[in-house]
């Protein structure tokens, strides 16, 4: 077993207070994470809801921890919106326990959106990002 997926079982055990949680799947790379490292896994002996195709989503020391946070709030949202989204089951930000704040989110069958819609997702994005309200949050930063 790989140090990442060592970890990761260790602290899957501690939160969800199941010290036989083990891998059914151990943790595989999937290609395409821009900023981040993603891998799918399957565990054994877990409760509901991590009993279903997981994945595990580990931000890049670029980013803030608590982008984790923020990204858990934005995606339960938009599952709550009912869009087919993956729900985040748990979030991290401690970079201590993976090298990274993480996410672990259901897996889903199917393309990334960026893929699947790349241009119509593209302006959305684009006109979120240049919105007079996004813009004067982002540069006060400065």
């Amino acid at each position: 077993m790989t140090e990442p997926a060592r970890r990761l079982l260790e602290h899957l055990r501690a939160e969800l207070r199941e010290p036989g949680l083990g891998y059914a799947e151990l943790l595989t790379p999937i290609a395409g994470g821009y900023d981040t490292r993603i891998f799918a896994f399957r565990l054994s002996g877990a409760p509901e809801p991590f009993s279903i195709p997981l994945i595990l989503r580990v931000l890049g020391s670029q980013h803030p921890p608590a982008r984790a946070l923020s990204e858990r709030a934005t995606q339960n949202a938009v599952v709550g919106l009912g869009y087919p989204a993956p729900r985040v089951l748990l979030a991290s930000p401690d970079p201590t326990i993976l090298g990274g704040a993480f996410l672990v989110m259901e897996r889903l069958a199917g393309r990334p959106l960026l893929d699947a819609q790349r241009l119509g997702v593209a302006s959305v994005l684009v006109d979120r990002s240049v919105s007079p309200r996004n813009r004067a949050t982002r540069w006060s930063r400065y």
